[in-house]
């Protein structure tokens, strides 16, 4: 019944953006500002940012996977962080979940632990670089809705808030659900080397990010590049978390609303999320295409011939079969092959 739910409130989303352009077609005209360069680099801002998030996620998984390399392990998340953006909520975790449990042994619990440590620093970094540009902001004496304020500074305070007090945060139902590690998870806090490295690719993320949408927001609205990179770094959360498949719609009406509530023009704020989104899909579609290559030679199972123990190959991603769609549910299923064994 959830899952239907957010499809309707998806197709709302989105219906309600086809609706806002078709009745302002001249905002379109914004995107002849768009050059080519431009375009190209905030796409390597993108790139280098996914770079980070990925390098940082992989530090961590080695703790318990040392025999993952770096290669590897970008080419998985690409893959994943593709079906993020095109299939249901959860579908790339369960991917990742899956893959990692089968080939290197790394349990559930344990990839959830590094993925709450890796969301926290993540969501603190980008509070941070809000935080700091919306006091540049005031003292610009650009306008800033108390709001926002609050937003940016509670997005900086709360993550770390969670990270230092998690043996209470796992008591709350919801979270107890999940099956959090918190043995696993304190263990990970407690390589503080490992620890800062982590945030501080984290910041770097944050950073590119926050400059990449800034100048694609100053573009369609001649606003300075920190307010669109404020923009950003407020919005992390639903790069994160996705409420409906991809976000998609969602992102969009929560940036253009954030825009607003800074003075800038709504319909910019639409466009440059729109903008954002397909740049930013490109730079996963890109890797993610190579990673299927991969694993086609790296099949998930028990030996070295890429075969599962009945002796049967098995497919890694196939996000259209049911089969997939069923492990799709956020951190729902972290048992089983995700495809059907393919007779060899």
């Amino acid at each position: 019944m959830l899952k239907f739910v957010r499809i309707a409130f998806g197709l709302l989303l989105i219906s309600a953006l086809v609706w806002y352009v078709w009745k302002h077609p001249q905002e379109l005209e914004r995107l002849g500002q768009l050059s080519f360069p431009l375009l190209f680099g905030v796409f390597c801002l993108v790139s280098a940012g996914y770079f980070c998030f990925i390098v940082s996620t992989w530090w961590l998984i080695r703790l318990d996977a040392p025999a993952i390399g770096l290669g590897e392990y970008f080419l998985l998340s690409a893959s994943g962080l593709a079906l993020n953006a095109l299939a249901p909520p959860g579908s790339g975790y369960a991917v990742k979940t899956i893959y990692l449990k089968q080939r290197h042994g790394l349990k559930h619990r344990e990839f959830l632990s590094v993925n709450i440590v890796i969301a926290l620093l993540a969501l603190s970094a980008s509070g941070l670089l809000a935080s700091l540009a919306l006091g540049f902001l005031q003292l610009d004496h650009r306008q800033v809705a108390p709001l926002v304020l609050v937003l940016a500074i509670v997005a900086f305070v709360s993550p770390l808030i969670m990270l230092a007090l998690m043996d209470w945060v796992l008591l709350v139902p919801f979270v107890r659900k999940r099956e959090i590690d918190a043995t696993h998870y304190h263990a990970l806090l407690r390589n503080r080397t490992w620890v800062v490295i982590t945030a501080l690719m984290q910041l770097f993320r944050s950073g590119f990010s926050f400059l990449g949408f800034g100048l694609l927001f100053q573009a369609v609205s001649s606003e300075p590049v920190v307010v669109g990179g404020t923009l950003d770094a407020l919005s992390t959360l639903l790069r994160l978390v996705h409420l409906i498949p991809g976000n998609l719609g969602l992102y969009e009406w929560v940036v253009a609303g954030l825009a607003d509530a800074l003075g800038a023009s709504l319909s910019a704020g639409l466009l440059a999320a729109v903008m954002f989104r397909i740049i930013s899909l490109a730079a996963v579609l890109l890797p993610a295409l190579g990673g299927q290559f991969f694993f086609q030679d790296h099949r998930m199972g028990g030996n070295d011939k890429g075969e599962s123990e009945s002796g049967a190959r098995v497919s890694i991603v196939d996000p259209l079969s049911s089969q997939a769609r069923a492990v799709c549910d956020l951190f729902a299923v972290p048992h089983g092959p995700l495809v059907a064994p393919q007779e060899s």
